[in-house]
């Protein structure tokens, strides 16, 4: 027997939001067929670049390629969470520098922690 076209699928995807999710949940209520695309970063790779990157070339697909009535969302952005956690290790160091040089301050005096 002679087929033309794609080979038959083997697994299926889909994608739908649930209770929990924000007003996305209110726009799309179903459960959808979806493609789903992991990018992952090489080690010593800057992940919040390479977010920054992708999520450019998927604004430049959906005004070129990519039809008006395909959805596209971010399931999960690494570069986004890096961010985070690197804000956050720079306030938490901010903090710490202020209070050991309280500590130090009280323990010396005043004076003191203002000869050195």
């Amino acid at each position: 027997m002679v087929k033309d076209g794609p080979k038959t699928p083997k697994e299926y995807v889909s994608f739908g939001y649930g209770k929990a999710s924000s007003k996305e949940a209110l726009e799309y209520p179903s459960i959808y067929n979806a493609v789903t695309i992991s990018v992952g970063k090489q080690i010593g790779g800057d992940a919040m670049k390479i977010s920054e990157v992708i999520l450019d070339k998927v604004e430049n697909l959906k005004k070129e390629l990519i039809p008006d009535d395909v959805h596209i969302s971010e399931s999960r952005n690494y570069g986004a969470t890096a961010s985070r956690k690197v804000s956050e290790l720079l306030s938490h160091s901010v903090i710490a520098i202020i209070s050991v040089s309280l500590v130090v301050m009280l323990a010396m005096g005043w004076r003191m922690a203002n000869y050195f």
